[in-house]
């Protein structure tokens, strides 16, 4: 009888005991720990470390509670691919101690292959709707011969898959009417070295519902290059996204809406890596990569996501959405450029997501307006936390933003450490971030004409006491090169992070570490002497840059459809060990339309689609020819005598209309009301660094202001323009707007 009872307890014991779940990518893994309760997140603590088989026990950071949903999680970082590894989680809370033995094998991109199937241009629409799935054992592998192109005119989805372990590479997929690839419930899906452009509608702007674009009545804002819905286990790679056919609207006339490179919702355990994701002036993302139903738990890639080595560029909004559950998402040496925001982080419902080693500069949407490099808002608090260690965000407005609700929440919403912000403005909010919300910050290298104004409020607030305000000094911010030079404020001053950066000294920024690679990271050695180049059309019209690599490697010059301003030769060549191969980009005028910044970029190709891209921007507001011929569309107002504020417009036809102002200096708040309404108050749109005077948008309730045709007086009060006018979209004044003011 007295076994009885020593079984029981062994099995009560078996019971209480949490069961760690393992899920491993490519080169980290995610851990869940369920069956924590505890009423806050202090109460629970954990000590984990990790080895490759056979080696040295190496410390990674603890896991991380979420009391709200009773479970602990983290990750581990910093693996090789395809390569066994044990842990030892040891943890305790309410009393109990509990430790924990595990060994686990990171991801393998090479796949067996139990069938190759060729898609040619005339049987691949009849086997597309059929497709095969595969087994672990051996996955259904769908390429093409180089050269064929998938002309997938007429389709909804170039390829809809909803299958299990199948491989889909070296396709190019065109003229798809939504997206180029589809996931619905599908998993073990990989899609590596596809070239996918020319896909989704077009619509028609239409100004009454904020500028957005519409196909009848149908608003468009989901066609993608790829979609992922409701799939998990999936692999994209070495991916070319670009030339979608459609436009997503700027912040000027709403939030933005239309195509993007990628969408996610429900999707688990999803790498993106080694990605071009590529916008252009004429077809600008929305996202590079957009998430939906951002305030669900199962919101965008909600679980296990491993993002790194991307290059996500040109879109009117983020650069990508990491929003939704963020169970466990890691975002990690990339680079994103020419977006109104770097990275949105919003919501995070259960967390914890981190983010290091990614690199945000070059910022700027369609009419080169930007704000935040890491932004916060949403409507939704969550209950997820945010890890920000060494990023670095360069030109924005803003650094770090505030999180939109007042929260006052007692557990720690984000922590950053070694975050280099070189930004206008504010480098962190600190009210919305240590009042509103519980946030930590420290190590921080910022700037602006407020850095360090704003790092004496953080510090008030108990925060980055290790922070410094100063120029960073770049090695060369005008090619892309942000690492520190030797005499740095931020060299060697930063802090290791456990698990993320080695033990002693440590750079500030997105690059930790002298041996840090290139951003986006890719697992080559080609690379190219510039990251970046700025062109005009007077006196910069031509730049050279060196490709070199550690071993023979041919390449392709590859670039968006719509970048005829420039050209790069030679197209193609092969670079061999000590001997650099010159590449000369110079400005095609011929192919300039408009005065304004014009962004694009190229791609130092190999055949598997490894890249390097390198940023290209051509200032033409020297063609003002090119910007008279807008402002004829203007209709430029007149003070009517004896009525102080009040302006006189001869409108052409009954319309929407958008209202400017040229001023020096545009307050916050300006009054305006025309016949028939009440009064208005508003602030100027958008956000670029300007100095001087310059014609600015001054928003109109919703941005819908419809005139009538004839004479119109609006009377506007609050700011001391030159002069005022009206036009009929935003191009008119927002792509050179300090050109002016016009007599």
């Amino acid at each position: 009888m007295r076994k009885l009872p020593i079984f029981l307890c062994c099995f009560a014991a078996f019971l209480l005991r949490a069961e760690l779940e393992i899920v491993p990518g490519y080169v980290s893994a995610s851990l869940h720990l369920p069956g924590v309760e505890v009423r806050d997140e202090a109460d629970f603590r954990s000590k984990l470390s990790f080895r490759e088989k056979g080696g040295v026990f190496t410390p990674a950071f603890p896991l991380i509670c979420n009391a709200a949903e009773k479970t602990a999680r983290g990750v581990v970082v910093n693996l090789k691919e395809n390569t066994e590894y044990e842990l030892v989680l040891e943890y305790a809370f309410n009393g109990r101690k509990e430790k924990i033995q595990k060994s686990f094998r990171t991801k393998n991109s090479a796949v067996p292959v139990a069938e190759t199937v060729m898609l040619t241009a005339g049987n691949w629409r009849t086997i597309a709707d059929s497709l095969k799935s595969g087994t672990p054992g051996g996955y259904i592998r769908y390429t093409a011969a180089p050269g064929t192109v998938l002309d997938a005119a007429g389709r909804e989805f170039g390829i809809l898959v909803r299958g299990r372990y199948m491989v889909f590479d070296n396709l190019v997929i065109r003229n798809a009417e939504k997206d180029g690839i589809r996931l619905e419930g599908a998993d073990h899906i990989v899609i590596r070295n596809c070239d996918i452009a020319h896909f989704g509608r077009v619509g028609k702007r239409n100004k009454k519902k904020f500028g957005r674009f519409y196909d009848g009545g149908t608003l468009l804002n989901s066609d993608s290059g790829i979609w992922i819905h409701n799939s998990a286990h999936v692999l994209v790679e070495k991916c070319y996204i670009h030339d979608t056919r459609g436009h997503a609207n700027s912040w000027f006339y709403s939030h933005p809406a239309g195509p993007k490179a990628m969408s996610a919702k429900a999707a688990a355990a999803v790498t993106l890596r080694y990605n071009d994701f590529i916008g252009s002036d004429r077809h600008r993302y929305n996202d590079v990569i957009e998430c939906f139903e951002n305030s669900s738990p199962t919101g965008g890639f909600y679980r296990d996501a491993e993002i790194y080595g991307n290059y996500l560029a040109i879109a009117n909004d983020d650069g990508i959405e990491l929003e939704g559950g963020g169970m466990n998402s890691r975002f990690f040496r990339n680079r994103i450029e020419g977006t109104l925001c770097g990275i949105s982080t919003g919501c995070c419902v259960s967390g914890p997501m981190f983010l290091f080693e990614n690199l945000a500069c070059e910022p700027g949407d369609e009419f080169n307006f930007n704000s935040t490099a890491f932004k916060n808002g949403h409507s939704r608090f969550g209950t997820g936390t945010l890890r920000y260690f060494n990023n670095t965000g360069v030109g924005f407005r803003h650094g770090i933003n505030a999180f939109s609700v007042n929260a006052n929440r007692d557990y720690l919403k984000l922590a950053g450490l070694n975050n280099l912000l070189d930004v206008a403005e504010s480098y962190c909010s600190p009210n919305g971030m240590f009042v509103k919300a519980k946030s930590t910050l420290d190590y921080s290298l910022c700037t602006g004409t407020r850095g360090a104004a704003y790092l004496d409020i953080a510090r008030s607030r108990g925060q980055d006491a290790h922070g410094i305000a100063a120029d960073p000094k770049f090695v060369d911010a005008s090619t892309g090169n942000y690492r520190l030079k030797p005499d740095s404020p931020g060299r060697g001053t930063g802090t290791a992070v456990t698990g993320f950066t080695p033990a002693g000294k440590v750079d500030r920024g997105a690059f930790p570490r002298p041996d840090s690679p290139d951003l986006p990271e890719r697992p080559f050695s080609l690379r190219t002497s510039k990251a970046f180049i700025r062109l005009d059309c007077e006196k910069t019209t031509t730049a050279t840059l060196t490709v070199t690599a550690d071993e023979k490697t041919g390449f392709v010059v590859r670039k968006n459809d719509d970048s005829t301003f420039f050209t790069v030769t030679p197209e193609a060549g092969t670079v061999e060990p000590g001997k650099p191969l010159v590449l000369t980009v110079r400005v095609n005028r011929d192919k300039l339309t408009r005065a304004r910044l014009n962004r694009g970029a190229f791609l130092v190709r190999r055949s598997d689609g490894l890249s390097r891209p390198v940023g290209v921007v051509v200032d033409s507001r020297s063609l003002v020819h090119f910007t008279e011929e807008l402002r004829k569309k203007a209709v430029y107002g007149r003070p009517v005598p004896g009525e102080k504020g009040v302006f006189e417009f001869d409108v052409p036809e009954r319309d929407v209309w958008y209202l400017f102002a040229y001023a020096d200096k545009f307050p916050k708040k300006i009054t305006f009301r025309t016949a028939g309404q009440k009064e208005f108050s508003a602030g100027p749109v958008g956000f670029s660094a300007i100095s001087g005077p310059c014609w600015r948008q001054i928003a109109q309730p919703k941005r819908i202001l419809v005139l009538p045709g004839g004479k119109v007086r609006i009377g506007i009060s609050g700011i001391k323009a030159e002069r005022f006018a009206l036009a009929p979209f935003a191009e008119v004044f927002s792509l050179d707007p300090c050109y002016g003011p016009e007599k």
